[in-house]
Parts: C-alpha cells; sequence; structure tokens
C-alpha cells in the first residue's frame, strides 16, 4: 500500500477494534506506525522486552538508548552529569529525571531533533556545525550536523520544509532541555565516555570553586566560567 492508504486503513481497522473492545497485538517495524496506533508500546530485542509503556511516555522517557532509536530519531550524546545538569558537546542541558535519583558521573544525553534547534549566526550561546546532509520531507526537514568540537559528534535536528542548507555550509546550533540522562550498563560504558568527552570532565572540576556550580562548558573545551575570571 502507498503511504496515506496505508495509515487510512491503520486508522480504519483501530477504529473498528477500538469499537469492537478487542485487544489486538500488531507487530510492525514502522515506527510511526506504533507511535499513532498502540495504546501500549512493547519493545523487542533478541526476543526480550526492553520496553513497555504508552507511546508519549514511552518516546519521552525511554528506559535505554535502544529504546530511544526504536521509536524515532534520537541524538544520543555522551556528556557528564552533576547536580541535574547534563554537560556535554551542546553544552550544559538540565536533566529531566521523572522521580529518579539523578546520577552523577558519565551518561548518555537524550535530545530529541526537535530539541535542537538551528541558525544562521552565533547569538553567544550556539555551538558551531557544517551541514552534513539535509533530508526533505515535504512538511518538514531533518538535518544531520557535525560539531565543531573534540569529539566530533553529529546530531540530528528538525527544521521547517521551506528551509534550505547546503553541505558544507556552517551553521550555529542550540538545544533546548530538558535532556534525558541514559545511565551506563557498565564499566566499559563508563570508560567511553570517559575518554570520549575527558576535557568537560577536566573543566567541571577546573571550576568547581565557581559559587552554585555556575560552570558553562563550552565545546572547544574551555570553561566559560574559568574565562571571566581571568584564566585559560
Amino acid at each position: 500500500l502507498d503511504a496515506s492508504l496505508r495509515a487510512e486503513l491503520g486508522r480504519d481497522v483501530v477504529g473498528i477494534l477500538r469499537a469492537a473492545a478487542t485487544t489486538t497485538v500488531l507487530v510492525t517495524h514502522d515506527q510511526d506506525e506504533a507511535l499513532a496506533l498502540a495504546d501500549q508500546i512493547v519493545v523487542l530485542h533478541d526476543g526480550r522486552v526492553v520496553a513497555h509503556d504508552d507511546p508519549r511516555e514511552l518516546y519521552r522517557d525511554p528506559p535505554s538508548a535502544l529504546a530511544a532509536r526504536s521509536l524515532g530519531e534520537a541524538n544520543i550524546l555522551s556528556a557528564e552529569s552533576h547536580a541535574g545538569v547534563a554537560y556535554c558537546a551542546l553544552g550544559a542541558i538540565p536533566l529531566s529525571t521523572n522521580g529518579r535519583r539523578a546520577h552523577d558521573g558519565p551518561v548518555w544525553l537524550l535530545l530529541r531533533p526537535e530539541q535542537v534547534t538551528v541558525q544562521p549566526h552565533d547569538d553567544g550561546g550556539a555551538v558551531g556545525a557544517s551541514v552534513i546532509e539535509l533530508r526533505y520531507r515535504g512538511h518538514e526537514g531533518l538535518v544531520e550536523l557535525s560539531l565543531e568540537h573534540p569529539g566530533a559528534e553529529t546530531v540530528l535536528a528538525r527544521v521547517t520544509g521551506e528551509t534550505l542548507l547546503t553541505p558544507g555550509e556552517r551553521v550555529w546550533v542550540r538545544a533546548s532541555g530538558p535532556g534525558l540522562a541514559l545511565e551506563g550498563d557498565g564499566s566499559s560504558h563508563s570508560e567511553e565516555i570517559r575518554d570520549k568527552h575527558s576535557y568537560i570532565q577536566e573543566d567541571i572540576a577546573a571550576c568547581g570553586d565557581v559559587p552554585d556550580g555556575a560552570c558553562t562548558v563550552r565545546p572547544s573545551g574551555a570553561c566559560a566560567a574559568r574565562k571571566s575570571k581571568g584564566s585559560d
């Protein structure tokens, strides 16, 4: 079926099943279909359940990077969490704990593409990036960007369908929180993040004497708070 007819048929089938109060299991690899049609979603990996919740909560608060990527595009950035803030290549991002105990230390930071904004100029708080690819989808676009920082991480940002960007073009990006910290599952995970973003930990440690932890990590690896104190 073509995309529009498939979506219409899916809505019709769900309407019939709800009217008949019939419980049904739909097996699909289509993320959009799962989010649009299901009342509850179960994510399976290697024959095991790795996530289970209603679509909205599972999209906003997945338990792992695997679950996050199973339900839409996701930016998974290495970061260092401290006192409810994640320090990453995009700066300091407030965290959503959703009632869970905040974890200090190396984490994976989840940001959805709609939380990343692309702008043509630096307004003093954005991060430089170069365009890798713009995937046009009619009403919107998805742009892949390479961030200008030591870790050379890439991010996805959602833009309007009218946005025109070319590969190699330099732009500026900023992230809006809250982000979600996905904890590591072992020492190898923690070491991977520590190796990738050791400069973040160095900046946090160097700014430990700043009142209220007012330290902003910049993508260059330099701490803005330290600079304001007249030091490199």
